[in-house]
């Protein structure tokens, strides 16, 4: 599988917790990029020689682009000959980026997914984000998205936020089930050193629940979306039977995957394994393009112990987690031949599980799984 990453780096207002690769933009810089993105994408085109199996955009928000500027990069991707219509077509959107308008142009251009960036419904905790819409815009929406005749639709929700009590996780959450999205991505914050949360927080002035506060809250979320009849596939996703996102999916079973854009990362192993990415700076991104230069920053050839070792944390991410015959079969390395003390360690300690073949997570690993890995390898 081939999966195509574009990343649209702009945003109305750059939320106080974001540390990714986005800032706000006027329309003049905003035309700019989509000028560069549009020639790397022929370059990228001319390098590879063949369609995706998935598309992504992701940002950022790429909904802040005109309708005109969606309609001249997706005409762009099926001349390339990179994308065809049908295939999973993912547009990350924000409520208040997005109206009936533009979301029957997304649907007429042939996205068929979009990944809904709610983050919570409560308008003091959206406020306490940065955010720029309220719980009601949200609810909007999405409405907006079914009316149109969207039938892949995820939401993606914060917990342990400033202030946020369980009892506004599981009200949050409960009204986003009714919904009946397709899709949930359900993330614990993380406070990114340089963004504005981690320097409250050195003040003394960010006001987080508690560890077992934030457990609770993720007990909650397997309790209820379980109930709602959604599956638990990985680390942070939960979907409706056939809604698995495809294009994340092939980021944790390694396969192969090109960005495009400031920052991209890409994957590739026609000439052995390696990874790249592109220069961060959207001025350099741009003016690189323009003198006819490459925007790629690094290129870095993996060995097949760190191929591997990427392979199995990835792996573990999945709740179905790493069949260890397949695993030796494809990277020639068997787990517990190099991570003997850390896997047994895990084992021991109820982590870890082994079943079938397979090693994964116990449900008490998955509540700790980011200082797992840490601790394991």
């Amino acid at each position: 599988m081939l999966g195509l990453y574009l990343h649209v780096p702009f945003c109305i207002r750059k939320c106080d917790y974001c540390d990714f690769n986005s800032k706000p933009a006027g329309p003049e810089e905003v035309e700019r990029y989509l000028a560069a993105l549009l020639q790397e994408l022929g370059d990228l085109a001319a390098v590879h020689g063949r369609a995706a199996d998935t598309l992504y955009l992701g940002g950022g928000t790429p909904t802040v682009l005109s309708g005109d500027q969606f309609e001249r990069l997706f005409g762009a991707l099926e001349n390339f000959g990179l994308w065809t219509r049908g295939i999973e077509t993912t547009v990350e959107a924000n409520p208040g980026t997005l109206d009936r308008p533009k979301a029957e142009l997304l649907a007429a251009l042939g996205v068929n997914r979009i990944s809904l960036g709610v983050q919570a419904l409560q308008d003091r905790l959206l406020r306490r984000l940065g955010r720029i819409h309220t719980g009601g815009a949200a609810l909007d929406t999405f409405g907006i998205l079914r009316t149109v005749g969207f039938e892949n639709i995820g939401i993606d929700l914060i917990y342990g936020l400033p202030e946020q009590r369980v009892q506004d996780w599981q009200a949050d959450l409960k009204q986003i089930l009714e919904l009946g999205p397709e899709h949930l991505s359900l993330y614990g914050l993380t406070i990114e050193a340089g963004t504005p949360f981690a320097r409250s927080r050195a003040e003394g002035m960010l006001s987080l629940p508690s560890e077992e506060e934030e457990i609770t809250m993720v007990r909650a979320a397997w309790e209820m979306t379980l109930a709602a009849g959604y599956g638990h596939y990985e680390i942070s996703n939960y979907a409706r039977s056939g809604f698995a996102c495809r294009h994340n999916l092939g980021y944790w079973m390694v396969e192969e995957y090109i960005g495009a854009g400031a920052g991209a990362h890409s994957f590739v192993q026609s000439d052995g394994p390696t990874r790249s990415h592109n220069v961060a700076s959207v001025a350099t991104y741009i003016e690189r393009l323009r003198s006819g230069r490459s925007p790629l920053l690094r290129a870095e050839n993996l060995s097949p112990h760190t191929l591997a070792s990427e392979a199995l944390m990835l792996g573990l991410r999945l709740r179905e987690g790493v069949l260890l015959n397949e695993f030796r079969e494809r990277y020639g390395i068997d787990p517990f031949d190099v991570y003997a003390s850390c896997l047994q360690r895990g084992l021991e300690k109820g982590w870890l599980e082994m079943e079938a073949g397979r090693l994964r997570f116990t449900e008490r690993g998955m509540l700790l799984s980011n200082e797992l890995f840490i601790d394991l390898f």
